[in-house]
């Protein structure tokens, strides 16, 4: 039996074409019924009509470094899909300059125009330099409780004073799970939300688990209405972060897209 979506629902989905997916698999991994590669899973994703896709290296989605070679064949499947890459996490981040330079360089030549980071303190002075050198912005990841970046005034924080092209990367679970409302975080971030990362949770604790996006605390409503006040930017990645069902999660991340659909209609 067919998993994937009929002709109908796609059409529905296609309407959020700047939404991208994060693809959470590394070469291998499980979609729906079928083992898939990352070259299937780019499928999938533009069958859904999605025209973003957030990659990582860390997740093994491509190499970090990696040769021209490697990068053009990347950003060749990427476009044979119809997609684009603009937002990638690179690590590791430090107070080294020329070490942080090379992760500069990966990015521009990857077409990317935000490098998401967890970023320590002493390494804000190199990165401000190198995103002004280069005209590539920093996203600030809030990766929840116990983590460098878990608050608002966390990353408020690393911003203050900084160039603008320093600025945030909102995870709507993670901070839920923190007991901090996402969409103070929207506003108090106006003009540095460079990506989201849309996650729902069941509850808002520590230990909540993911659920599908619009089923779970989230005011999905509230995102849009927020990221239209804040005019988020239309180079910017609204990536959809679903773990719950990393054994068949297809069917589940159609009904979220279907969702999120109806919440952008709903926030006009």
């Amino acid at each position: 039996m067919d998993a994937r979506p009929n002709r109908r629902t796609i059409l529905r989905s296609a309407a959020l074409g700047a939404l991208a997916l994060a693809c959470k698999s590394g070469p291998e991994g499980r979609f729906g019924e079928l083992t898939f590669s990352i070259e299937e899973a780019l499928g999938f994703i533009a069958e859904l009509g999605l025209t973003r896709v957030e990659l990582s290296p860390q997740a093994s989605h491509f190499g970090f470094p990696a040769t021209d070679d490697q990068i053009a064949e990347m950003r060749a499947r990427l476009a044979a899909h119809g997609l684009d890459c603009v937002t990638s996490g690179l690590e590791p981040v430090t107070g080294d300059h020329e070490m942080n330079r090379a992760v500069f360089e990966y990015a521009r030549r990857l077409g990317l125009r935000t490098i998401m980071v967890d970023a320590p303190p002493e390494s804000l002075d190199s990165l401000e330099e190198l995103c002004a050198e280069y005209d590539l912005r920093i996203g600030i990841h809030n990766h929840g409780p116990g983590f460098r970046y878990n608050t608002i005034a966390d990353v408020q924080s690393a911003l203050a004073g900084r160039d603008r092209r320093i600025g945030a990367i909102v995870d709507t679970g993670h901070y839920t799970r923190s007991g901090v409302d996402p969409i103070e975080a929207f506003h108090t971030f106006a003009g540095r939300v460079y990506g989201v990362h849309l996650k729902d949770v069941l509850a808002a604790n520590p230990a909540a688990p993911d659920t599908i996006v619009g089923t779970g605390v989230l005011d999905l409503v509230g995102v849009f209405r927020a990221l239209r006040d804040i005019q988020f930017p239309g180079d910017a990645s609204l990536s959809l972060e679903y773990e719950a069902n990393e054994v068949a999660p297809y069917e589940d991340i159609v009904v979220a897209l279907d969702n999120v659909a109806a919440a952008v209609k709903a926030s006009r």
